[in-house]
């Protein structure tokens, strides 16, 4: 079969490679496309660890529930010191020694870890006060009505943890939230065991989800707040009346 000159001409047409321009076309449109993509995908991402987060923070909770309900309707104590130094996740994975879930050990794959927090000291250290949550320092955990017991802790601000009785607005008091060291630089973002509701803080609540932070109470239910205002008022409570009549501890 003979081929004209005109459809040769044709398909060499069909097959020539693609020009310079036309290659730094498409290349063009692809970064666009992406550029586009990217911050919706990365929004997708935040809010699925948020999610995973306060999934964390609900599952602490039932922990705590069942610890309450083993413990004559006590809530963990915040650190105890003797016979050695314990805190309060520590106390509650030995009372669920079957639940590995509890062992900070484990790192990001451990409930006590927000997935967009660190969980390592700038040295590389898994420390057992550095969780990304934390019990409010003067709340369920160490309630200053209960008084001290020297045999367990020694310490003049620590006191024996609230009963669950005790507690008479539970779906406004805050049990555990998002928590961030702020006495140590090296270890900021790591988050703390405790967020100090006094004037002399060194941790905080955290702003690891954008400018709010995820919180259980203690009827098990979570929500979150504004992180700036919260920390506001837990140095300041008498005075900052914004959140006095949704959030107690």
């Amino acid at each position: 079969m003979k081929v004209d000159s005109k459809e040769k001409g044709n398909m060499k047409g069909k097959n020539r490679d693609f020009t310079l321009i036309e290659l730094l076309i498409v290349v063009a449109i692809i970064a666009i496309l992406a550029s586009m993509l990217l911050p919706a995908l990365n929004k997708a991402r935040n809010t699925a660890k948020a999610i995973t987060c306060t999934n964390n923070l609900k599952q602490l909770g039932l922990g705590l529930m069942f610890y309450v309900d083993d413990n004559d309707g006590f809530f963990t104590w915040m650190d105890v010191k003797k016979p050695t130094t314990l805190f309060w996740h520590q106390i509650l994975r030995n009372s669920m020694s079957d639940s590995p879930l509890y062992d900070y050990s484990k790192g990001r794959k451990s409930m006590l870890y927000c997935p967009s927090g660190d969980y390592c000291n700038e040295s590389g250290v898994i420390s057992q006060y550095l969780t990304s949550y934390g019990n409010v320092y003067y709340g369920p955990m160490n309630d200053s009505r209960n008084g001290h017991d020297v045999n367990i802790n020694n310490s003049s601000t620590k006191y024996r943890p609230s009963k669950i009785t005790q507690i008479k607005k539970p779906s406004r008091t805050v049990l555990l939230a998002g928590s961030d060291r702020v006495s140590d630089t090296r270890d900021l973002g790591v988050g703390f065991y405790c967020i100090k509701n006094v004037s002399s803080f060194s941790s905080v609540f955290s702003r690891r989800h954008g400018a709010q932070t995820n919180i259980l109470f203690v009827d098990g239910h979570c929500g979150k707040e504004n992180t700036a205002q919260l920390n506001s008022w837990a140095q300041n409570a008498a005075k900052d009346i914004r959140y006095r009549a949704r959030l107690t501890w």
